[in-house]
C-alpha cells in the first residue's frame, strides 16, 4: 500500500529546495495553455471534417473556457477539503478521459461536449499549484518559486500551437488530442510518484457550499481584492482576445500556414519569460507594488504599440483595427484597476482576512501585502 508523501515545514525551506517540484507544478499549469493553443492550427480542418462554420468551430473554445472559469471557484476549495494531491490526480484523470473523447469525437457536438469536460478539469494544476506554493513558502521565497514555475509555464503558449501545427500537418487534427492524452497520462504518473501532499489532514477544512459562498462574498467585499482581480483579469483578457483571433488573423490576413503560429505566439512567450525572470530577480528586493508598477509601465508601452498597430497594420495587412483596439481597451482598463488597487493599498492598510476555505483567494490576498 503506497504512502502519501508529505513535505518538510516551510520554515526550513527556500525556493532553491524545490527545483523538481517547480518543474512539475509548471507542467501542471501548462495543461491549460496547451489545451487552448495546441489545436488552434486545426480549426480549418475541424470545420471541413464536420462541415461546420468557423463560428461553430470557435464554440469549442468557448465551451472550454466557461467551465474552466467556473471550476476555478471550486478546485481550490476541493483541495482544501480533500488534499492537494488527491484532487490533482482526480482532475488529471478526468482531463485524460475528456481528451480521449475529443480525439474520438464523431460530430462537432460531441467535440464541444468533451471540450467542456476538459475545461472542468484543466485549471486544477494552475489553481492547486499556487496553493501548494503557499503551503510550502511565504513572501519573497514564494515569489521566487512562482517565478520559476511561470518561466516554464510561459513557454507553453508558444510551444502549443507550433507543436499542434506540425501534428496537424503530419497526422491531422485528432493527433493533437492524442498528444494531450499522452501528456496527461505521463503527467498523472509523474504526480503519482513525485507530487507531495502539502496539506495534512489536521489543516484541512470541510467543504460547505454555504460557508464557501460567504467566503467569496467576504473576498468580493474587499475593494482592494476586487481591484487587483480586475487588473489581473483584464490584462489576461487582452491576451485571450489575441489567442481567439489568432486563427483568423494568421490564415485570412497574414496568409500563413498551420506551422507558422510562432509569428503570433513566439513574442508572447519571450515577453513572459523576460517578465518572470525579472520578477524572480527583484523578489525580496522590491515591494510587490513596485514590481507590479514596473510591469504595468511595460504594459503601457504595449498598449501604445497597439495604437500604432491599429493605424499602420490596416495599410499593410488589410485590417487589424478591431483586434488592436480591443487589446488596447483591456490593457487600459487593467491599468486603471491597478491604480485603484494601489490607492486602496495606501488608504486601507489591512485587507479583510479571506475565508480559509478559499485557497486561491488566500494566495491573491497574501500577494497584496508589501
Amino acid at each position: 500500500m503506497s504512502t502519501i508523501k508529505t513535505s518538510p515545514p516551510a520554515a526550513v525551506l527556500t525556493a532553491r529546495h524545490h527545483h523538481g517540484l517547480a518543474f512539475l507544478l509548471a507542467a501542471l499549469s501548462a495543461v491549460g495553455p496547451f489545451t487552448i493553443d495546441a489545436y488552434l492550427p486545426s480549426f480549418r480542418e475541424i470545420g471541413l471534417h464536420f462541415r461546420a462554420s468557423p463560428v461553430i468551430v470557435q464554440q469549442t473554445l468557448t465551451a472550454y473556457m466557461l467551465p474552466f472559469a467556473a471550476m476555478t471557484l471550486w478546485q481550490g476549495a476541493l483541495s482544501d477539503a480533500f488534499g492537494r494531491r488527491r484532487i490533482t490526480l482526480v482532475m488529471l484523470a478526468t482531463f485524460l478521459f475528456a481528451s480521449l473523447g475529443c480525439m474520438c469525437a464523431g460530430s462537432i457536438g460531441v467535440l464541444i461536449g468533451f471540450r467542456a469536460v476538459q475545461g472542468l478539469s484543466a485549471g486544477a494544476g494552475m489553481i492547486i499549484g499556487r496553493a501548494i506554493v503557499r503551503d510550502l513558502l511565504d513572501g519573497a521565497e514564494a515569489r521566487r518559486l512562482m517565478s520559476r514555475i511561470a518561466a516554464v509555464f510561459a513557454i507553453a503558449p508558444a510551444v502549443g500551437p507550433i507543436l499542434g501545427g506540425w501534428l496537424q500537418v503530419w497526422f491531422g487534427w485528432r493527433s493533437v488530442f492524442a498528444f494531450l492524452v499522452v501528456f496527461a497520462g505521463g503527467l498523472w504518473v509523474a504526480c503519482w510518484k513525485a507530487l507531495p501532499e502539502t496539506l495534512p489532514p489536521d489543516r484541512r477544512h470541510p467543504l460547505h457550499a454555504g460557508s464557501l459562498l460567504r467566503g467569496y462574498w467576504q473576498a468580493l467585499s474587499s475593494a482592494r481584492f476586487v481591484a487587483l482581480v480586475l487588473a489581473l483579469t483584464l490584462s489576461f483578457s487582452a491576451v485571450f482576445v489575441y489567442i481567439v483571433s489568432a486563427p483568423a488573423f494568421l490564415f485570412n490576413l497574414l496568409h500563413r500556414k498551420e506551422t507558422e503560429f510562432y509569428w503570433l505566439f513566439g513574442p508572447i512567450a519571450i515577453g513572459m519569460l523576460m517578465g518572470t525572470w525579472l520578477a524572480g530577480r527583484v523578489a525580496g528586493h522590491w515591494s510587490n507594488v513596485r514590481t507590479l508598477a514596473l510591469a504595468y509601465g511595460i504594459m503601457g508601452l504595449a498598449a501604445g504599440n497597439a495604437v500604432v498597430t491599429a493605424v499602420i497594420a490596416p495599410m499593410v495587412w488589410g485590417t487589424a483595427r478591431s483586434l488592436s483596439g480591443g487589446m488596447l481597451a483591456l490593457f487600459v482598463a487593467s491599468g486603471a484597476a491597478f491604480v485603484l488597487y494601489v490607492w486602496w493599498q495606501r488608504v486601507i492598510p489591512q485587507a479583510p482576512a479571506a475565508h480559509p476555505g478559499i485557497c486561491q483567494s488566500k494566495a491573491v490576498l497574501a500577494a497584496t501585502e508589501n
